[in-house]
């Protein structure tokens, strides 16, 4: 029978592996269609749609998770760096702390309460949620939205890394 930490330690590499392939791979794909009276000209519709686009600063085509948030921080800067701290920098952190909990290389006293302070502030799966409230609600706005493998590697990450959590913290735990 495995015991809990292993199979945290387990858990806590695939989201590793999985988290920097969320990194690498598109996260989004926007794309942006005006809907203009049938008698305008395909040229015309075109160089308004370019004109809407450049007046508005959206982004189209695949979008990466790092881009994502840094358009977020070109147009407000605290929120992107608040962003980027709590759905990057903080879920990386829960990540590496269980997975040195997992080996033991943190004390067993301190260990689950750091796995649980870490949790606590890790944002990865509000980001998520309010990702999707985004995705949902800009439909409306001729800014269409796609998830692409990179959301769903962030998704199966932020899972995995609180499934590790969970086995660490548990009073359970096989010793």
């Amino acid at each position: 029978m495995l015991k809990k930490r292993n199979i945290a330690a387990v858990l806590a590499v695939l989201s590793g592996l999985v988290f920097i392939g969320s990194l690498i791979e598109p996260f989004m794909l926007a794309t942006f269609k005006l809907q203009l009276p049938g008698f305008i000209p395909d040229w015309l519709h075109t160089r308004i749609e370019e004109y809407a686009l450049e007046q508005t600063g959206f982004a189209v085509g695949p979008q990466f998770l790092l881009e994502v948030i840094g358009n977020l921080y070109d147009s407000t800067p605290v929120l992107g760096v608040i962003v980027f701290a709590f759905s990057i920098v903080i879920p990386v952190l829960k990540i590496l702390i269980c997975l040195l909990v997992a080996i033991n290389l943190l004390p067993r006293d301190i260990g689950p309460r750091a796995v649980l302070t870490i949790s606590k502030w890790s944002m990865a799966d509000v980001f998520i949620v309010a990702f999707l409230v985004v995705l949902f609600k800009a439909e409306d706005l001729v800014y269409y939205f796609e998830t692409k493998l990179g959301f769903w590697f962030f998704l199966t990450s932020v899972i995995l890394s609180s499934t590790s959590a969970y086995f660490l913290t548990t009073k359970l735990e096989n010793k």
